[in-house]
């Protein structure tokens, strides 16, 4: 498309690891945390749900266990207890990119309402100019849509 920001897949992913996380596991709280087992999940590493989910495309995958109160069974009160090791989702997610990708006017009710989206907005200002202009490319080029709901 005209005006594609230019940046590699792997420049992506390196800026998806290095959120400036600070101490946030929003992201690790009352989310369905799926493997990839193309990219690398191997499922008998991690504890499951006995059920599979459907992902955006279709597609079953495993998912990690959570605890009674909808957060993963890796959080400790220290972060992540595996980090080292975690989901490929988990290493990718940038709550930055999310925040960023929300129409301008939806995002202080989409912040409202999600504390992953509050982290974001957090940090946004952390993001690298390169993927901040790969994020409003893609919020104009209408390729991420988000849905508007009335409450």
């Amino acid at each position: 498309m005209k005006g594609e920001p230019q940046i590699s897949w792997e420049e992506m992913l390196a800026s998806a690891s290095n959120v400036p996380c600070g101490g946030c596991t929003a992201c690790c709280k009352k989310q369905h945390i799926m493997l990839f087992v193309e990219e690398g999940d191997d499922p008998k590493e991690y504890k499951l749900k006995k059920e599979l989910l459907r992902d955006s495309s279709g597609v079953l995958r495993p998912v990690v266990a959570q605890k009674e109160n909808g957060d993963c069974v890796y959080l400790g009160e220290q972060g992540c207890t595996i980090h080292a090791s975690r989901p490929h989702i988990c290493r990718t997610y940038d709550c930055r990119l999310v925040y960023l990708l929300a129409p301008e006017h939806m995002r202080e009710y989409i912040v409202s309402k999600d504390e992953k989206i509050k982290a974001g907005q957090e940090r946004a200002d952390t993001l690298g100019p390169k993927m901040r202009s790969v994020a409003e490319w893609l919020q104009k080029s209408g390729i991420v849509n988000f849905v508007e709901k009335n409450e």
